[in-house]
C-alpha cells in the first residue's frame, strides 16, 4: 500500500464523520412487577458518560512497552550483548463518535486520527574496536482510526480498536569510526481492544491493548470537546 493511499483513506474517513449524526444512549434498567413493587428505572447516559452528550474525545495516552524496542532487538546480528532502552510510547488520539443509522450492523463508531512518538535504542558491549556501538530509532505515527462500540453501560464502554496509517522512521547507527542514518516512511496498523471508565465526571480513564505498531498497552484519559 502506497502513502498516497493511505493519505486517501485518512481524508476518507475525516469527510465521513463530517456528514453523520451525533448520538445518545438511552437505557432502562430492570422490569416493571406489581407483584414485587417494583419499576423499571431509566437513565441517560449522556448526562453521566460520554461527556454529557458531547460527540468529539481526545485522548493523550502513554503506551508500553514499545514494538519499536523489540524490533532493534529483532534485526540486531551482533554477537556482544547489549542493553534496550525505551522511553515508551506518547500519543493524542481525537475521535468523532457518530451512528451511522439502522442500515450499519453497529450502533456507534468511533473516527479518527493517533499521532505518537517513541524512542528506542540497543546499545552494544563490543569488544572490536570496528564493532557498531549503539542504534536508535525515533518512530512518529500518524494512523486514521476507526473504532466500534460493543459495550455500553453506565459508566463503561468498550471498543474494538483497528488503524492504519504511516509511520515516519529514523534510524540512527553509530559505530567507531562513522555515523549512519537512516530514514522510512512505512506502513504501519494496529488492532486492539479498549475499555473507558467514567468515575462520574467528564473525563474518562483509557485502557487499550492490541497488536501492531507503537505499544502493546496504552493508558490515558479522554476528555469530551464538544
Amino acid at each position: 500500500m502506497t502513502i498516497a493511499k493511505i493519505s486517501n483513506y485518512i481524508i476518507t474517513v475525516i469527510l465521513i464523520s463530517t456528514l453523520t449524526s451525533c448520538y445518545c444512549f438511552h437505557k432502562v434498567a430492570g422490569k416493571s412487577s406489581v407483584r414485587d413493587l417494583t419499576v423499571a428505572k431509566s437513565f441517560d447516559l449522556c448526562k453521566i458518560c460520554p461527556g454529557r452528550g458531547k460527540v468529539v474525545s481526545l485522548t493523550p495516552y502513554y503506551g508500553y512497552p514499545s514494538t519499536d524496542l523489540y524490533q532493534l532487538k529483532r534485526e540486531s546480528t551482533s554477537t556482544s550483548s547489549y542493553t534496550l532502552n525505551s522511553l515508551g510510547t506518547f500519543g493524542l488520539r481525537g475521535e468523532y463518535w457518530v451512528a451511522p443509522g439502522q442500515f450499519f450492523p453497529f450502533r456507534i463508531i468511533g473516527l479518527g486520527i493517533d499521532y505518537s512518538y517513541s524512542k528506542s535504542s540497543i546499545s552494544y558491549n563490543y569488544t572490536d574496536v570496528y564493532e557498531l556501538r549503539s542504534t536508535e530509532r525515533r518512530s512518529h505515527r500518524i494512523l486514521g482510526s476507526i473504532n466500534v462500540m460493543t459495550l455500553v453501560k453506565k459508566q463503561w464502554i468498550g471498543y474494538i480498536t483497528s488503524q492504519i496509517g504511516v509511520n515516519l522512521q529514523r534510524t540512527d547507527q553509530i559505530a567507531f569510526d562513522y555515523f549512519a542514518t537512516e530514514k522510512n516512511k512505512l506502513v504501519d496498523y494496529r488492532f486492539g481492544y479498549g475499555l473507558q471508565f467514567y468515575p462520574k465526571i467528564p473525563v474518562g480513564i483509557s485502557i487499550e491493548a492490541g497488536y501492531g505498531g507503537g505499544a502493546y498497552l496504552k493508558a490515558g484519559l479522554t476528555f469530551w470537546l464538544f
